[in-house]
């Protein structure tokens, strides 16, 4: 059994010991009090004090608006099964005009069977021999879905694979978000668009915005409407919701269900370049990547009776956020 004097020693030591902590703990707060720290880069194990750095979430005060060209902007494609798609894909993104060295390229294959991961590679890799983007990364993640061969479309599969896109985009976005101003979404079947994409897209500076997405016939040419999931709500949408169970999930594009609501491929050709919309599709899809920090995710779940991108659209409205399509600024998707 320690003596009193022991355990009297033992009791300031340890009184001595949190009296340094605290002093180290005050100390700390004091030097950052007022600061916004976001976090401090990780260090090698013999790292010195020079090789940590402070982030602030406070933007720098500019007098103007920096440069559109000097903004980085982050371009996030999900992948299944894409092999056949991916070299019209990459010689279509590698004609953007905006500075490459602005440009960050992130993927997530899922669930594919199959060799678009070896092609991927094989494309990734050419990309960094150049040594031109600011940021390459693939990343794969299985939810173990696979559907039958032309059952993509059916509209009995939509619930699903919807969900499992929205996890699919979260997966992608959380891991590949870090300092970039904007995101485009950019799909995989976009097989034509603009040179100047980025440019025109960011110029209009707003939180949410969709290019129209057509397809063309492959016989015939004719155009036509390919992403319903650019819509605006109505009076008559607005009123049918009212009939629906709150767990209700809807998917545009199908005769099996009416939802009354216009389309911004619908508005080709009007006197606008700009309406506000209700809905997104995730074709070509400009984020402002503050909207998405800010919490502006792909529910796998019903918001407003609606999941993924537009049950994301829906959700960054409540959010307070802009929601916009450009009802002139045409890219087309890939009829398959």
């Amino acid at each position: 059994m320690p003596s009193r004097l022991a355990k009297i020693i033992i009791a300031l030591t340890f009184i001595t010991g949190l009296t340094v902590v605290f002093y180290i703990i005050s100390d700390t707060f004091h030097t950052y009090r007022g600061r916004k720290i976001a976090h401090i880069h990780n260090c090698p194990l013999n790292a010195t004090q020079d090789t940590l750095f402070l982030h602030s979430f406070d933007p720098i005060a500019t007098p103007t608006k920096p440069p559109t060209d000097k903004a980085n902007v982050l371009i996030l494609t999900p992948l299944k099964d894409a092999s056949a798609k991916l070299p019209q894909y990459f010689k279509k993104l590698m004609q953007l005009t905006f500075p490459k060295d602005r440009i960050s390229l992130v993927y997530l294959v899922t669930d594919s069977t199959d060799n678009t991961v070896d092609l991927l590679m094989k494309e990734v890799s050419s990309l960094l021999n150049n040594g031109t983007y600011r940021k390459i990364s693939v990343f794969e993640k299985n939810f173990q879905y696979f559907l039958q061969h032309g059952s993509r479309h059916k509209f009995s599969q939509q619930v699903q694979r919807r969900q499992i896109l929205a996890k699919s985009r979260n997966h992608l976005l959380f891991t590949a978000l870090t300092d970039e101003d904007w995101v485009l979404w950019l799909d995989v079947d976009i097989i034509t668009y603009p040179n100047t994409l980025l440019e025109d897209m960011i110029s209009f500076d707003k939180d949410v915005l969709s290019a129209n997405v057509f397809a063309r016939e492959k016989h015939t040419n004719t155009e036509y409407v390919y992403d319903r999931n650019n819509f605006i709500e109505t009076k008559e949408s607005m009123k049918f919701l009212t009939t629906l169970d709150e767990d209700k999930i809807l998917v545009e594009g199908y005769p099996e269900i009416t939802t009354h609501r216009n389309y911004l491929g619908d508005l080709r050709d009007i006197e606008k370049d700009l309406v506000e919309i209700d809905g997104v599709g995730g074709s070509c899809l400009l984020v402002r990547a503050d909207v998405h920090r800010e919490g502006g995710i792909f529910p796998t779940i019903p918001i407003a009776h609606q999941i993924e991108t537009e049950g994301f659209a829906k959700l960054v409205k409540k959010m307070g956020k802009g929601v916009y399509g450009l009802p002139n600024y045409v890219v087309y998707h890939d009829k398959t």
